[in-house]
């Protein structure tokens, strides 16, 4: 059963292409990698699932109702579907892990007289329990990672979003991360990741969907990196492409 579902999503900040008519969709689940370099489109593509972005065209379905059309105040519910690991939404400094994970359920008007067990569990659950009460800046960039984890984990959701998981970490605090991914995974959750890590994402062999300037060139499944996430000339061809389009509607 479709999860989510794109379809001919194009989004333009101003004149500028970050998403071309792209269309997919991603089953309950499932575990997909979204590969692409820096400025390919992974990043707002997550944002539209989220609705932190609005659609500039087509529709984006999730959970069998369209996004775009979701009111004001029902947005709040359509985000608490989503376990959300974006590096711009880290760990507030002065609050402990514990603090922190507390704050993030809160927000989500689920805590209850059980919450410490609660917490405690998730935490445990990605190996950090006796990292409660430390700082953010007393962990390792592979236990901080964790604790982000942890608490896109908190709020029970649905699917699990997270935007470059492993970008400042060694490789061995990579896999291990990837591990309690794909564990979560196996547990029911789908998990969507966008990534530039073409080792991890060869290693792991699952679907790969492939941006290259905001167009979707390949949706594989089992698949290795996709060398035309990283090619110049593939690049040069969908903007060449995008281009003749332009002149054409002109």
């Amino acid at each position: 059963m479709a999860e989510i579902i794109f379809e001919h999503v194009t989004k333009m900040f101003q004149d500028a292409v970050a998403l071309e008519d792209v269309s997919f969709q991603i089953d309950k689940g499932e575990f997909v990698f979204i590969t692409g370099k820096s400025g390919a489109g992974k990043s707002t593509l997550l944002n539209l699932i989220i609705k932190q972005e609005e659609v500039t065209s087509g529709h984006i379905i999730v959970a069998g109702k369209k996004v775009e059309t979701l009111k004001k105040n029902r947005v709040p519910y359509h985000r608490r579907r989503f376990g959300i690991m974006m590096q711009d939404i880290g760990m507030l400094e002065g609050m402990t892990v514990y603090e922190n994970i507390y704050l993030s359920i809160l927000a989500t008007g689920h805590l209850d007289r059980n919450a410490k067990k609660y917490i405690m569990g998730v935490l445990g659950s990605v190996g950090i329990a006796g990292k409660a009460n430390a700082y953010p800046r007393e962990l390792s960039g592979g236990e901080l990672a964790r604790a982000l984890l942890a608490r896109a984990l908190s709020v029970g959701p649905e699917i699990l979003l997270a935007d470059e998981p492993t970008a400042n970490l060694d490789p061995d605090a990579a896999w291990d991360l990837m591990l309690l991914l794909q564990e979560i995974n196996r547990k029911g959750m789908t998990v969507i990741v966008s990534t530039h890590a073409r080792e991890l994402v060869t290693i792991m062999k699952k679907r790969v969907l492939t941006l290259v300037a905001g167009a979707l060139v390949a949706d594989e499944k089992q698949a290795v990196y996709n060398q035309k996430a990283m090619d110049i000339f593939e690049e040069r061809r969908v903007l060449e492409e995008r281009a003749k389009k332009m002149e054409k509607k002109r």
